[in-house]
């Protein structure tokens, strides 16, 4: 499928040149502090700014022929829900990042109750927490990798060798005495890692001044976590999407991160210079078609208010006839979700874009089991 940020697009998109530069010097400064990109799930973002808290709590401890301080990577975190809607939640944080609160959206036909959206936003806070202090760590020389995507269940642990299972995979990793334990964000000791536990880990690689493939690679650390393994999952992540303000349109909501289609323009990076103004600001909606034309349509925002958009010839026609093989044979109808970036000055009615200040239209889509890798529309 194919996905890919404004963001990434436009960094991708820099020649070199002058003019190319200022165009994403622009877009970027458009974007600034608006939207939280994330390290997880394609996901999604969310929590990637999370202040890595370290606290002594005593001088060293012996373990495994090591000696460490001992200290607490992160305060347990909390997370209460209160519904808001049809498949959105209020969520309101305790001990995770600076956030305080945040609106999120369930995935539709999900069975999600309260506590376990509280889970799921928890063990976001969790992961983002070992991110940074796995950032922390890393050396010119030496590179330390979350090595999963999700959580581990230990299903054994036999003198030196743990063996863990994922959703996909099955894999043993040998303890060392340089290995460091967490539970719960503390340090702690190998003891602490038993059948059942839910856990990351980290490695260490090692590289040559020169760079190219590691060199060595080590365990680094084992961190056990405080929620069952499901709560880790990508398959339970990708249930529940944060929803942000729209940039520049206050009054809507948008996805902070959805997979989805592209749909205008097609081609490679460089296509999303197209139809650049040389002023305005990149703005942003997303919302359902209300109605399709041969030169517009129609999307329903989160507020209820309309936005028309031109486009410069039938660009929905056009992806349902010649693209959507290409993408499980998705077609584009009246119902459908889309995110639409567009450039306008300040003074522009922001709900009535032009064909000319069109950026980029794309179609939001809902990531399935990550075995099969299905996807379906928003």
């Amino acid at each position: 499928m194919d996905k890919i940020t404004i963001e990434q697009a436009l960094i991708a998109s820099q020649s070199g040149s002058a003019q190319s530069n200022n165009f994403t010097e622009r877009v970027m400064k458009s974007i600034k502090n608006k939207r939280r990109l994330t390290l997880l799930f394609n996901i999604p973002s969310k929590f990637a700014k999370l202040a890595m808290t370290l606290v002594a709590i005593c001088c060293a401890a012996l373990t495994t022929g090591a000696v460490y301080a001992a200290y607490q990577i992160w305060l347990a975190p909390s997370v209460e829900v209160q519904p808001t809607g049809q498949n959105q939640v209020l969520a309101t944080f305790t001990n995770c990042n600076t956030i305080a609160s945040a609106r999120y959206e369930i995935r539709s036909g999900s069975s999600l109750n309260s506590k376990e959206i509280s889970q799921i936003l928890q063990a976001r806070c969790e992961i983002s927490a070992i991110q940074t202090w796995e950032n922390s760590q890393n050396t010119n020389n030496n590179q330390l990798v979350l090595e999963s995507d999700e959580a581990y269940l230990v299903t054994s642990v036999s003198g030196a060798k743990i063996s863990l299972q994922s959703s996909d995979l099955n894999k043993d990793v040998i303890v060392t005495n340089k290995a460091q334990f967490f539970v719960n964000g503390i340090s702690s000791s190998a003891d602490s890692i038993q059948v059942g536990d839910a856990v990351f880990y980290v490695e260490r690689n090692t590289y040559n001044q020169s760079g190219g493939s590691p060199t060595k690679s080590d365990l680094l650390a084992i961190f056990k976590m405080d929620l069952p393994v499901e709560a880790y999952s990508v398959n339970k992540q990708n249930l529940v999407i944060e929803r942000t303000t729209c940039l520049g349109n206050p009054d809507d909501s948008c996805l902070a991160d959805s997979a989805s289609i592209d749909v205008y323009p097609r081609g490679d990076e460089a296509a999303y210079m197209a139809n650049t103004p040389e002023s305005g600001d990149l703005y942003e909606v997303q919302g359902e078609i209300v109605s399709i034309s041969a030169a517009s349509f129609t999307l329903q925002g989160s507020s209820g208010a309309l936005y028309q958009i031109d486009t410069p010839q039938n660009i929905i026609d056009e992806f349902n006839k010649k693209d959507s093989g290409n993408y499980g044979h998705h077609t584009i109808q009246v119902g459908d979700k889309l995110s639409v970036f567009y450039w306008q000055g300040l003074d522009d009615d922001h709900k009535a874009i032009k064909a000319d200040q069109l950026a980029k239209v794309s179609l939001l889509m809902q990531t399935g089991d990550n075995k099969t890798e299905t996807t379906t529309k928003y």
